[in-house]
């Protein structure tokens, strides 16, 4: 589908891992006003695409497979990214994330939809876990309680 531009209200979905939660993923449909849901992940397939599809009323779905500095701080993923109305992190290792989106265009990308567009923004498992402003990156491995 072409690229929208749709009212939207901002909003954090924080899923702290296991089954998805349908309402959840419909609440920030709904504050996306309908439009463009980008999901980024580091490992994995694109199957919320079509669970997301078929959750409510959306523009597009596209999942974005984001593995490398390169990538991270690629053009076309920024402007991908930006143009979300919508945008979920998947879960994986958070590890991940930290090694290759800290200090990156998706990182750049991520603050301005928080804090400027004023999108839906959620994530689950590793996903939740880096949008907080403190977080645990898995860097030097698990812990043990």
């Amino acid at each position: 589908s072409a690229d929208v531009t749709r009212s939207t209200s901002g909003g954090t979905v924080l899923v702290g891992g296991g089954t998805d939660v349908d309402a959840a993923m419909q609440w920030m449909i709904n504050k996306s006003g309908c439009g463009d849901f980008v999901v980024i992940r580091a490992t994995g397939t694109d199957a919320y695409n079509k669970y997301i599809y078929g959750l409510g009323c959306v523009n597009s779905v596209e999942t974005l497979l984001i593995d490398s500095l390169t990538l991270a701080n690629d053009p076309q993923v920024d402007t991908k990214i930006r143009g979300a109305e919508a945008l979920f992190i998947a879960g994986g290792d958070q590890a991940d994330y930290v090694k290759n989106w800290k200090g990156t265009k998706v990182q750049d990308a991520l603050n301005y939809l928080r804090n400027v567009k004023k999108v839906p923004i959620g994530g689950t498992s590793a996903g939740c876990a880096i949008l907080g402003q403190s977080y645990f990156s898995a860097l030097k491995g698990s812990v043990t309680s």
